[in-house]
């Protein structure tokens, strides 16, 4: 089968937590929220809305002034509102404007679709890792993440590094190296050894190679398959995270995600609370 022109389309859920749930729990642990909000409080932390990151046009100028005296890798709690597709393509002092993204053309990639890339202009350079925060701030604003007690959430990589530095947690991390530099720079030893130096006319006649290829080992899903690969999910949904094999049939339909974009309006609410909560035991201090 060769590959056919078609029109690639990537839908972006804007710094949409991929660890919410329809079932989510809003009910506030009071006590914690409180110790949450006088952590922040201390560590001048304020948590962007979903609506603020969706259009950062809404962030408040206090914040904005903030920003233009941030790098936009520096560890600072104020990059918190950087994440967000919308950040000017500059390292230092970004404000925010269009969608920042990148065009590959057809003579680079060979084929005829337009392909769109996001990512590089966020804090990090990865549009995932700072927005990994958007997996702590459900739990922090509802006090089932402790501030002051827990020191990260999720892999260990960029997003964590990133997040629980911005937060200011000192971790004592032990952690599997897995993609170090290190290991990549010796498998490039080991090629270079093997097949010599990699200059740019072996890419091209690599890259020259790829492009001849025929599509005929590219395998069409059939609905069958399809569910075959979307079943894989019940080990880390059910067996690990100890959720309904009911829930996980239910992600097959679109409506499941769809009801799931409801989510963040809520918790934009519990945001706001949370912040002003904070500010509040700023003044009593």
């Amino acid at each position: 089968m060769r590959l056919l022109s078609f029109l690639f389309v990537v839908f972006v859920f804007d710094c949409f937590p991929l660890q919410f749930e329809k079932s989510y729990n809003f009910d506030l642990i009071n006590n914690i929220v409180d110790t949450n909000a006088e952590e922040a409080r201390k560590l001048g932390i304020v948590i962007p809305t979903y609506e603020e990151m969706q259009n950062p046009n809404l962030v408040k100028d206090s914040i904005k002034n903030k920003l233009k005296m941030v790098g936009i890798n520096d560890v600072n709690s104020v990059n918190l509102f950087r994440t967000t597709w919308k950040n000017d393509p500059v390292t230092f002092g970004t404000g925010f404007g269009e969608f920042n993204y990148g065009k590959l053309p057809s003579y680079l990639t060979g084929v005829k679709a337009r392909i769109v890339v996001l990512g590089k202009w966020f804090p990090t350079g990865a549009h995932k890792a700072g927005a990994l925060i958007s997996c702590i701030v459900p739990r922090l604003v509802t006090g089932r993440f402790n501030l002051r007690k827990y020191k990260t959430a999720g892999n260990y990589c960029r997003g964590g590094v990133f997040n629980s530095c911005v937060l200011e947690q000192n971790d004592i991390i032990i952690t599997v190296a897995t993609d170090s530099v290190e290991m990549y720079q010796l498998r490039l030893q080991e090629l270079e050894k093997e097949s010599g130096v990699f200059s740019a006319i072996s890419a091209n006649i690599v890259y020259n190679k790829l492009i001849e290829q025929d599509w005929f080992g590219v395998y069409e899903l059939s609905h069958l398959d399809r569910k075959r690969i979307h079943n894989l999910k019940y080990y880390t949904w059910v067996e690990q995270r100890e959720k309904t094999s009911e829930e996980l049939s239910a992600q097959w339909n679109e409506s499941y995600w769809k009801d799931i974009q409801t989510i963040p309006s809520n918790l934009d609410v519990l945001i706001k609370n949370f912040n002003a909560l904070a500010a509040t035991k700023e003044s009593n201090v």
